[in-house]
């Protein structure tokens, strides 16, 4: 599965907010400046539990505006398991249910608080297989040995193309040889 990450924060931190100040005073009239964000700027350290890998590939820059808000868009190739059963063919007709969640590790609901805008994009890989995606109950907290998290969670309806009757001709097959 790839996502498209696009995430917004602001930090809330006295010396980062003067020096967005001050680099806007200088800067007059931009809307957005883009920074390096390696080096300047804190970052969520957010992750998918279910994920078997994952790559990360973004343009190492995020957007500032004047008044601290942060932007890190990020695509996110993840691989993870979304198991289709022969049981899960028979009862749903080849239909499958996927979710991603994605929660920070590190940081408590105290620190870091995620929420999902309301706008859902499917990719490339799943346009044309995603019946539907439900962001319904899309964010919530997690109790955890090291405290309370937030997690977001999206879960799409994907048209696997292997229906019952599909199945039904290759065992006609298998046992027919």
């Amino acid at each position: 599965m790839s996502n498209n990450l696009c995430q917004i924060f602001t930090i809330c931190s006295l010396e980062f907010n003067t020096m967005i100040k001050i680099i806007y005073k200088i800067f007059i009239g931009y809307k957005e400046i883009r920074f390096p964000y390696m080096k300047i700027i804190w970052m969520p350290d957010l992750y998918s539990p279910m994920e078997t890998s994952k790559n990360i590939l973004n343009s190492g820059y995020v957007s500032v505006t004047p008044n601290g808000e942060v932007r890190l868009r990020q695509r996110i190739l993840t691989e993870q398991p979304c198991l289709l059963t022969v049981q899960k063919v028979v009862e749903d007709d080849g239909k499958l249910n996927c979710t991603w969640i994605a929660k920070s590790y590190q940081h408590n609901a105290d620190e870091l608080q995620l929420y999902l805008e309301n706008v859902v994009t499917l990719n490339d890989d799943l346009q044309g297989r995603a019946i539907a995606y439900s962001s319904e109950g899309f964010h919530d907290t997690v109790n955890t040995s090291t405290g309370q998290h937030y997690r977001i969670k999206v879960t799409y309806e994907i048209d696997t193309g292997i229906t019952k009757a599909v199945l039904e001709n290759a065992l006609k097959q298998l046992t027919y040889k």
